[in-house]
């Protein structure tokens, strides 16, 4: 039977334990997030942004969770003047812009 050292088994459990922290998901998150809330608040809810996109008033952030084995779903904040006009998820061949879709009207 192979045994291994404990110096070894600690790293191995050290290296197990970074890849869980790694794996965080920003889709539970998304139940933070409420319309009008401002960017700060977001930032703070979900983390930065894995990018973002800003035209005028409006500013689109964008944010992908890892589900694992190369498993992705993507989520949008869109800010109309600062506060959450819309969130939710997006389609990753349809991204969110400012003017896609439509704004509600105001």
């Amino acid at each position: 039977m192979l045994e291994r050292s404990v110096p070894t088994v600690i790293w191995l459990q050290l290296a197990v334990l970074c890849l869980l922290v790694a794996c965080a998901h920003t889709g539970p998150k998304m139940s933070q997030i409420s319309i009008g809330m401002s960017k700060v608040e977001v930032v703070r809810a979900l983390g930065p942004p894995r990018s973002a996109a800003a035209k005028s008033r409006v500013e689109v952030l964008h944010y992908r969770d890892d589900n694992g084995f190369w498993q992705y779903e993507y989520y949008f904040v869109r800010l109309v003047n600062d506060k959450v006009e819309s969130y939710g998820i997006e389609h990753r061949n349809k991204r969110v812009t400012d003017s896609d879709p439509p704004l509600a009207a105001q």
